[in-house]
């Protein structure tokens, strides 16, 4: 039983009749059963019913049989709002209405009303005919956005297979990886997007993470003990708890963890991809080019593709499309490194423009900083200073220093002034908003 139902009968919510869109038949051929509220408002409708499941099933009913012409069904997408229909818009308040404007009708799944919000057909032709959505010919209105080859249900899918392969090709190598590939892969990893190290798995609070692990296991009297297979096993251990490929932008390496799939080979360890939960992932014409890498001749839907690759492929084969391997990572990265530059250079501008107040400020500035790097990532010891600009936190520090100067008397504790603007560091946040 779906958990909405289930909190149906749990919750006993009234259902009224003058909600409901649906006539008496309706009613009686869903089994809603409908009681008069004996002390409710006299000439006005006070049937009620507290079968939820039954109600909704007659509103379902009435979306199905009897729409208004014109009106436009709506689904129920995320958070439980009604999700735009694609070729539509929705028709704001402020906007004007228009001929071509339509009405469109979801079951809000909290009330179990029937909710009606105006929309608008988009690309209408030059001539602006009013047609009906049901009647709107297919030149009239702009195609839907088209999807892109993979969706981000099987772009966050292939980064966990491609996790995987990655782990795969490290263990591969700890007997006999060269030592300077493991500080490369190591200055890649500490590198990644989520440092300081945000990892999808979680680890015990208290307990000691695997860096902490291996640095034990190294230095256990502060000297380290130089075993190489000592090394490599600590130092693989440490990189699976920090490279990984998970699409987000608080937890995932980026590209740093595609460019060690590079160097260790690790699209050798990617699985066979020719399964239906992840072929489902492809938009239709990403599927049809996948079907014609592997010269397969074209079908009529995404689904006889999927089909004919799983076939094509067998249970023994092994098929990699180019977008889940780690081929294109050395195309990204150049396209980071450029960006990078270009800030670098733009910053150098800066404090060319500015005769070099802007380091004079705040001296202590790192120079080089991820504009691409998650909310909340600490830039180092002290001030948390990522995603911010040098005019924002030298403002911050001025203000700080005001601050415990209005809060802290001149007369009191020399430490008390210290400790107010350490209290505030951590409490305000400065915007700048351009005019």
């Amino acid at each position: 039983m779906p958990w909405r139902d289930l909190a149906r009968f749990l919750k006993q919510a009234r259902y009224m009749a003058v909600d409901a869109r649906f006539d008496d038949a309706t009613a009686k051929a869903s089994g809603v059963v409908w009681t008069e509220d004996l002390f409710g408002e006299g000439g006005k409708d006070n049937r009620f019913t507290e079968d939820g499941s039954a109600y909704a099933a007659a509103q379902e009913q009435w979306l199905a049989d009897y729409l208004p012409e014109g009106g436009v069904r709506m689904e129920v997408g995320e958070y439980e709002q009604a999700a735009t229909p694609d070729g539509y818009l929705r028709v704001s308040h402020w906007m004007e209405a228009e001929e071509t404007d339509v009405m469109g009708y979801y079951l809000n799944p909290n009330t179990l009303k029937i909710d009606e919000i105006p929309l608008r057909p988009k690309g209408e032709d030059e001539q602006g005919a009013a047609t009906l959505p049901r009647s709107i010919a297919p030149a009239s209105v702009a195609p839907p956005k088209e999807r892109a080859a993979i969706s981000g249900t099987g772009l966050a899918m292939l980064g966990q297979i491609q996790t995987q392969a990655l782990h795969a090709a490290l263990d591969a190598v700890v007997e006999d990886v060269d030592p300077w590939d493991l500080v490369a892969a190591l200055l890649l990893a500490l590198a990644g997007q989520n440092v300081t190290v945000h990892t999808p798995e979680h680890e015990p609070y208290g307990k000691m993470n695997r860096r902490e692990t291996a640095l034990a296991t190294l230095f256990p009297e502060g000297v380290l003990i130089r075993d190489p297979a000592l090394l490599r096993q600590e130092a693989v251990a440490v990189l699976k708890t920090v490279a990984n490929c998970t699409v987000s932008r608080h937890s995932g390496s980026g590209v740093m963890a595609q460019l060690m799939g590079l160097l260790f080979d690790a699209d050798a360890h990617i699985p066979n991809l020719a399964f239906d939960e992840f072929l489902k992932c492809f938009s239709k014409s990403g599927i049809m080019e996948a079907g014609a890498a592997l010269k397969l001749l074209p079908r009529n839907t995404g689904k006889e593709m999927r089909t004919a690759i799983m076939a094509h492929v067998g249970s023994e084969g092994r098929w990699v499309p180019t977008q889940a391997g780690f081929g294109p990572a050395a195309g990204n990265w150049k396209e980071k490194l450029a960006a990078m530059i270009s800030r670098d250079e733009k910053m150098a501008s800066l404090r060319a423009d500015n005769n070099g107040e802007v380091d004079e400020v705040y001296p202590d500035m790192p120079d080089e900083r991820d504009d691409n790097a998650p909310d909340g990532a600490d830039a180092g010891e002290g001030t948390d200073l990522e995603g911010q600009d040098y005019e924002t936190v030298a403002l911050k520090d001025v203000l700080l220093e005001k601050a415990g100067e209005v809060l802290v008397s001149d007369d009191a504790d020399p430490d008390a002034r210290a400790t107010a603007k350490a209290h505030l560091d951590s409490h305000l946040e400065v915007v700048l908003i351009a005019a």
